[in-house]
């Protein structure tokens, strides 16, 4: 047992939290977009050619490239930097 342990103080925990919260939400954005491009293709049509990874992905590239698979991150990311961050407490 170490009596010279040190504890961090309520703002560095805010601050790691946000930062592990916005990290997670950064690298997982490209699949939650597709992931909700299948979903809307499936409930919007019969037919299930729209409902499949081939087609969310070509569809989100073909109308924004690579930065559509990010549109709309930073509002998303920032709550996620609340809710991480909200939490630890």
């Amino acid at each position: 047992f170490d009596t010279n342990e040190q504890t961090l103080g309520m703002g560095t925990v805010i601050l790691i939290s946000s930062f592990t919260g916005a990290c997670a939400w950064i690298c997982n954005y490209p699949f939650d977009t597709v992931k909700t491009v299948m979903q809307a293709g499936l409930s919007s049509t019969q037919n299930n050619e729209r409902s499949t990874l081939r087609y969310a992905i070509r569809s989100i590239y073909s109308s924004g490239g690579w930065k559509g698979f990010w549109r709309g991150a930073g509002p998303s990311t920032f709550r996620a930097m609340l809710v991480t961050s909200s939490r630890m407490f």
